[in-house]
């Protein structure tokens, strides 16, 4: 699986692609636009992935970072 993480006056994000940096008027706080990961049911992933410190030592509007995960282990209970 593969994501970016960008940093922005509203936190953290998580996109499919890379996003763009865009300003939607004079009013607005710049933010990172693209399209957004949904973790669904599964937050733990999403923040684990926020702590990490690629991530959590990000600053605010920093390159977004592309993030790939290639190996997840489930166990049925």
């Amino acid at each position: 699986m593969d994501f970016y993480v960008a940093k922005d006056r509203d936190g953290i994000g998580f996109f499919k692609d890379k996003p763009d940096l865009v300003k939607f008027s004079s009013t607005d706080p710049i933010v990172w636009e693209g399209y957004p990961v949904d973790f669904g049911d599964f937050t733990q992933i999403r923040d684990l992935v926020a702590q990490h410190p690629s991530v959590s030592e990000m600053d605010e509007y920093d390159p977004p970072v592309h993030l790939h995960i290639d190996d997840i282990i489930f166990t049925v209970l």
